[in-house]
């Protein structure tokens, strides 16, 4: 296309227009997104768009909560039995003041 406009533009001109049109696709080389190239990810796109028809559900997951949930029901259950001992206690000194 751009050698098509020499006759009316001149060559000067021609040339500029052929190297603002490839600088796009020699710039595709150095453009990464994600840790994939250019080429990658139009690969993807094309995949996922195209070539896959199914839906995809995204279910998130806690990975800190199931690595550490022994602790935390271990942690939940002592502090129950730790607070049943203050209320005992604290029962105990309320009778003892009423006696008192």
């Amino acid at each position: 296309m751009c050698l098509l406009c020499k006759d009316r533009l001149g060559t000067e001109m021609t040339s500029w227009l052929c190297m603002l049109g490839a600088a796009p696709f020699a710039a595709f080389g150095f453009i990464r997104f994600q840790g994939m190239y250019t080429e990658d990810i139009v690969k993807m796109a094309i995949s996922s768009f195209m070539l896959s028809t199914r839906n995809l559900i995204n279910v998130p997951f806690n990975l800190y909560c199931e690595i550490l949930e022994p602790f935390i029901n271990q942690s939940r259950k002592e502090s129950i039995v730790h607070d049943k001992k203050l209320r005992k206690i604290e029962k105990a000194q309320q009778r003892k003041n009423k006696s008192a």
